[in-house]
């Protein structure tokens, strides 16, 4: 339990990468706020933190938002009092592989899109 007493914020915590960041971080011990925009697949993840004994903050989170965001942290904030680990891992795309021809993506899209959820969170 290398991580008591620490509370990490997980962005895209409802599959993939951020889950499985999440359930390892609550494994360590800290308490993790999870963020998707699917709130039913980050309530399954916060289920299998709580499973693990770790308490988990659940909140439905757009990162392209900065009124999200501003929102997220300020409840983690109040709820666990600090925030020690952030963890981005918004913005899988391999859902989308296969089903999405370049033909039904509007051109500007193509340029931003791709970027705008793992580097709009950074910035």
């Amino acid at each position: 339990m290398k991580l008591t007493g620490k509370a990490a914020i997980v962005t895209g915590a409802g599959g993939g990468t951020g889950r499985q960041t999440a359930l390892r971080l609550a494994k360590e011990g800290a308490s993790v706020v999870i963020t998707d925009l699917n709130i039913e697949k980050a309530n399954v993840t916060a289920e299998a933190v709580w499973a693990l004994g770790a308490e988990a903050l659940v909140m439905q989170t757009d990162v392209r938002v900065s009124q999200d965001v501003n929102r997220m942290t300020e409840h983690a904030m109040k709820t666990f009092g600090s925030i020690d680990i952030l963890v981005n891992c918004a913005g899988g795309s391999a859902s989308l592989i296969g089903k999405l021809s370049l033909l039904e993506i509007p051109r500007r899209s193509l340029i931003w899109s791709p970027f705008s959820l793992p580097l709009k969170p950074t910035i």
